[in-house]
């Protein structure tokens, strides 16, 4: 009977220790997957500067985040 308790508290042991190593890999593969987010993101060339210096408004979303005004709006986009 003793045997048989000592035997489940090393399989729970072991159980728990897998488990720890699991979250270990899982921990290891999103900060894997991040870094390389961050390279790719570091690595993209910056948004092309119109001839007048000023950077273009690439897509709708983007302008209504940003403060161009709705000149600078029009503007970006008769250029593009």
């Amino acid at each position: 009977d003793r045997k048989a308790v000592e035997k489940k508290k090393e399989q729970d042991k072991a159980k728990e220790k897998q488990l720890e190593e699991l979250n270990k890999q899982r921990q290891i593969e999103k900060d894997l997957e991040e870094q390389s987010l961050l390279i790719a993101a570091s690595t993209r060339p910056a948004n092309p500067a119109a001839p007048d210096g000023q950077f273009l408004v690439l897509s709708s979303s983007q302008s209504e985040e940003s403060n161009v005004g709705e000149e600078g709006k029009k503007r970006g986009e008769s250029e593009a």
